[in-house]
């Protein structure tokens, strides 16, 4: 029905157009190597099976070849979706996600060719193997052709913000922070010296502070809004999906008004995505490189299993070498005054004269952990996120938090914002269900870490109600002359579990 050459691209074809939208970076000779990796992939695979069933007819083996490769790099997507979805004696069983992902492999093989044999089976595959190859294309025309009935709206907490006040902004967001409390209960780390710095610098921090929905995306949506863009009861993969799905912090009312106000911006985050051509005011770094995309792709697939077990393969650090990978998992952020001289630098002439505004997502304190207290890469990293069972790790990475903020504070501008901020606290046996949700992981993730150092004209104080939602709610009102309301402080929790969908407010289970 198909020729061999056409059927044996296609799995290819629509990994390269997904992994063209996933990733930020945008470059397409980046992705068309990809493209050429993936090829080769496929090859193999499809050399493998003509040695291994070399009685079979070929487009019988492309089309095993289309199987295995679509489960192949689906490996990541499907464990994980088996391991929150089962439920009963199967938990029992010791990687039981894998070995349901092996026997779904196993039974697509058989069936293809018990089944190829009859003439409808054959359509059905050729029009599956058409559908694989359309699909990257009929997604890509939907995002123009098709009009979004679902786009969320809200009232605008900053329409017409005029600035009278524009020091230079820095907001950095330390990702999986804790707040200090926790970080003394929790993990035994002795906060005076932080604190005595952050003191002696005149930052304010928020004992009270939380995140408001305990994940990245979510919460950095509220920040940029100033809103909750989902409440208590709200649906969110179902019925909301799209309120992410369409989110863009560019088009946010804080990076609105920034720009109104000819602030020059630039942003170290995979959150935030521009085109510096396009706009000359903003320049984007983004947090992956080259090879870090090479090795989230290899993590879709069965890599990942190599990767979960690294500690127990000797041979582990030697294959990332052989396939060039070692920084992809051994370096941690650049520091901020590298990053800040790295903007600077691609900032155009005519705009230096112009206030700054600069959005550092650092991901140093977000397992899993690459640097030691120096901020050096660790001798021997690991897999695991969870805090609890690194530790050790975990404190380092905030010792070298400490040594990179003290280093550049003494290069900035003192009368610049500096807001230290971050979007969770660390992973600690992440609930699947909120029946599952415990105080000791609603005090480690979402009890969060929050300061600022505010102009000095400023006459209002952050209090109480200084966080997430309200970040830029203070710093906008100490700069112009505009009255604002802050929001009520909330935090919520967003279920993990696919068949529990509902969010649920946890305010007054936080305890301070």
């Amino acid at each position: 029905m198909f020729s061999p050459n056409f059927i044996i691209f296609v799995p290819f074809v629509r990994t390269f157009f997904n992994s063209y939208f996933i990733f930020e970076d945008g470059e397409v000779r980046l992705f068309l190597s990809f493209f050429i990796i993936y090829i080769s992939f496929f090859y193999l695979f499809y050399k493998f099976l003509c040695k291994i069933f070399s009685i079979l007819d070929k487009t019988i083996l492309l089309y095993l070849t289309s199987w295995i490769g679509f489960v192949f790099f689906q490996y990541t997507n499907w464990t994980k979706y088996y391991y929150y979805s089962f439920s009963g004696f199967l938990l029992e069983v010791n990687n039981f996600a894998f070995l349901t992902w092996l026997f779904v492999l196993l039974l697509g093989l058989i069936l293809i060719i018990q089944l190829s044999k009859f003439e409808f089976v054959k359509i059905f595959l050729g029009s599956w193997t058409l559908l694989l190859l359309l699909s990257p294309l009929t997604s890509f025309l939907s995002e123009y052709l098709i009009p979004n009935e679902n786009e969320y709206s809200f009232e605008k907490n900053f329409s017409n913000v005029s600035l009278n006040e524009k020091p230079d902004i820095y907001f950095i967001l330390y990702d999986g922070l804790a707040s200090l409390d926790t970080l003394d209960k929790y993990y035994q780390y002795n906060a005076e010296p932080l604190t005595n710095f952050l003191s002696q610098n005149n930052f304010y921090t928020a004992k009270e502070a939380s995140s408001s929905y305990g994940t990245t995306n979510m919460s950095l949506a509220t920040i940029f809004e100033a809103e909750y863009l989902l409440q208590d009861g709200d649906r969110y993969k179902i019925n909301n999906k799209h309120v992410l799905e369409n989110f863009d912090i560019l088009q946010s009312d804080v990076f609105q008004i920034l720009i109104d106000n000819g602030y020059s911006i630039g942003s170290y985050s995979n959150y935030v995505t521009c085109n510096d051509n396009e706009l000359e005011k903003i320049v984007c770094l983004y947090r992956k490189t080259p090879k870090q995309i090479i090795y989230q792709l290899l993590l879709q697939t069965p890599f990942r299993i190599i990767e979960n077990n690294q500690e127990k393969l000797f041979f582990y650090e030697d294959l990332l070498n052989v396939l060039n990978l070692e920084c992809a998992v051994t370096c941690g952020d650049k520091s901020l005054s590298e990053l800040q001289e790295e903007f600077d630098n691609k900032f155009q002439t005519q705009l230096t004269n112009t206030p700054k505004f600069y959005f550092f997502h650092m991901k140093n304190t977000h397992g899993p952990f690459f640097v030691d207290e120096q901020c050096k890469p660790l001798e021997k990293t690991s897999s695991i996120s969870d805090a609890k069972e690194k530790k050790e790790e975990y404190i380092f990475s905030i010792l070298c938090l400490q040594k990179d903020l003290e280093k550049f504070i003494n290069n900035i501008d003192s009368e610049a914002i500096l807001i230290l901020q971050s979007d969770h606290g660390p992973h600690f046996s992440y609930a699947r269900t909120y029946t599952d949700l415990t105080d000791n992981e609603i005090q480690n993730r979402y009890r969060i870490f929050s300061s600022i150092r505010f102009n000095n004209n400023c006459q209002d104080n952050p209090s109480s109600k200084f966080g997430q939602v309200n970040t830029f709610v203070f710093v906008f009102k100490c700069l112009s002359e505009k009255e604002f309301s802050y929001q009520e402080i909330k935090t919520f929790y967003v279920p993990v579990n696919p068949r529990y969908d509902n969010i649920v407010e946890i305010t007054d289970r936080l305890k301070f």
